[in-house]
């Protein structure tokens, strides 16, 4: 061990799960895959909801649905719904044609990020209350310390 000073034991504080003697948290392998399934599960999921925002603002309903006059009967364009809550922009013609410039990927990739996070948070404050838990059962496990009484 770098640093051990001569004449002082080494310790292992990995099953303390709190500090080392250097002071530096200990982070156990399931927390540590915890936080990285949280991390990514969320910015892969803001990134996809923010794409999706994206192609719903760089749709402008005038040039991207515009009435198909070639056609006979000529279709007209009969409504345009955009929101982003889900993301979606969608224009519908009258002759029951739609078409939906988000791309199809968006929202269940958006979804799954989001139950894969929420599943995570779940699972973390498990651990944690597991791990509260356990130190209160160790701490109930002590026989209580009492000062002898004098006598006066």
């Amino acid at each position: 061990m770098r640093g051990a000073q001569p004449g002082c034991p080494q310790r292992d504080f990995a099953h303390l799960g709190h500090r080392s003697a250097a002071g530096g948290l200990i982070v156990k392998p399931e927390r540590r895959r915890l936080v990285g399934v949280v991390k990514a599960s969320a910015i892969t999921g803001i990134l996809c909801y923010l794409v999706g925002c994206f192609q719903v603002v760089m749709t402008i309903p005038a040039h991207a649905c515009p009435d198909l006059l070639e056609l006979r009967p000529t279709v007209h364009l009969v409504r345009y719904d955009s929101g982003l809550l889900p993301p979606q922009a969608t224009c519908h013609w009258d002759n029951g044609t739609q078409k939906d410039f988000v791309s199809g990927w968006i929202v269940p990739l958006a979804l799954t990020c989001a139950t894969v996070l929420t599943a995570a948070v779940v699972a973390a404050l498990v651990l944690a209350y597991g791990r509260h838990r356990n130190h209160l059962v160790a701490q109930s496990a002590e026989p209580p310390t009492q000062e002898p009484s004098v006598p006066e």
